[in-house]
């Protein structure tokens, strides 16, 4: 649970750090230091003058508690979570789930066809997602790739 709390945080902080695009690597990891280390959430020291800017939020957790996922913000400020491993069982996952920040939820969407862990995930130019390539259950690198609409919902191959 203090997995999903912090990875919550992490995606709270880039969304009031005005991410753009891509994946989770370089964006989340610049907020990371905004996240205790020990203890609950706590203010940081932020110089905007909204409370989303200079605090961490608590959100209701996610579907799935995951690591090794992409989280990628959508045209409309909305995040798709994607893939990646359960922290308890450690099954690869192909399910994905966007968060909404205006209504600080989250809720399931469609899940990619292939489950996969440490891949990528680039917003296009059209609003849409390519997924690619990572790693399968077995830790095999994939090469496959599919695109999420966020229209419909859905993944396709």
């Amino acid at each position: 649970m203090r997995f999903a709390r912090t990875v919550i945080m992490l995606l709270v902080a880039s969304v009031s750090a005005g991410c753009t695009g891509g994946g989770t690597s370089e964006r989340t990891v610049a907020a990371s230091p905004a996240v205790p280390r020990s203890g609950g959430p706590q203010a940081t020291s932020g110089t905007g003058g909204s409370p989303e800017a200079s605090s961490i939020v608590v959100l209701p957790p996610m579907h799935v508690a995951r690591a090794a996922h992409t989280a990628t913000r959508l045209l409309d400020g909305r995040i798709l979570v994607a893939g990646g491993f359960g922290v308890g069982d450690a099954a690869v996952t192909a399910t994905a789930e966007v968060f909404d920040p205006r209504a600080r939820r989250f809720h399931a969407t469609g899940s990619m066809s292939t489950p996969r862990q440490s891949h990528t995930a680039t917003l296009l130019r059209d609003g849409r997602v390519l997924v690619a390539g990572g790693l399968d259950a077995d830790g095999n690198s994939l090469d496959s790739a599919e695109i999420y609409d966020p229209a419909t919902g859905r993944f396709t191959a």
